[in-house]
């Protein structure tokens, strides 16, 4: 698989982590800080995938054409280094944003199968076993902004295309 990151250089932040993801043909070698955000990710073409900002939650859409992330950059607006409301979706080849929406509640999970993101939503005033309780599953249609919010306490998972 081509990786947008040769992971023999990264260097991760002191105290910090490293994250591999691979979907539909791309891998992604992410280095994180003590918290397990990631400041910076450069593709092997040079594109940044992430702007400036600060993520959190990483994932690739099954298909690998989609980064997808949880904005906790200051200026986003976000809860604080661990839970941010603020998801961001970028072209895997160009880096280039193609939506940013804000939920009502932070992010717990994060998925995409490259047409819809699937997010749980979670409430701070619920927290379980340090994280908060999910309430919600928000559904956002990426082609046509179709939004679909269902109030549950159920966490979904994508399987990766093989």
């Amino acid at each position: 698989y081509p990786f947008l990151i040769d992971p023999s250089e990264v260097e991760t932040y002191e105290s910090g982590s490293v994250e591999y993801l691979e979907r539909g043909g791309i891998a992604i070698v992410a280095a994180g800080d003590a918290e397990g955000n990631t400041r910076e990710l450069i593709s092997t073409t040079g594109a940044d995938l992430l702007g400036g900002d600060y993520a959190g939650y990483r994932t690739l859409s099954a298909d690998g054409q989609l980064f997808l992330y949880t904005d906790h950059s200051q200026d986003s607006g976000t809860y604080n280094h661990f839970w941010s409301p603020v998801v961001v979706v970028r072209a895997t080849d160009t880096g280039a944003e193609l939506q940013r929406f804000v939920l009502d509640g932070p992010v717990t999970c994060l998925e995409s199968d490259g047409r819809w993101v699937i997010v749980c939503e979670g409430d701070l005033d619920r927290m379980i076993e340090g994280d908060p309780g999910i309430v919600a599953l928000f559904a956002y249609n990426l082609a046509t902004e179709a939004v679909n919010r269902v109030e549950t306490g159920t966490r979904v998972f994508l399987p990766a295309q093989p």
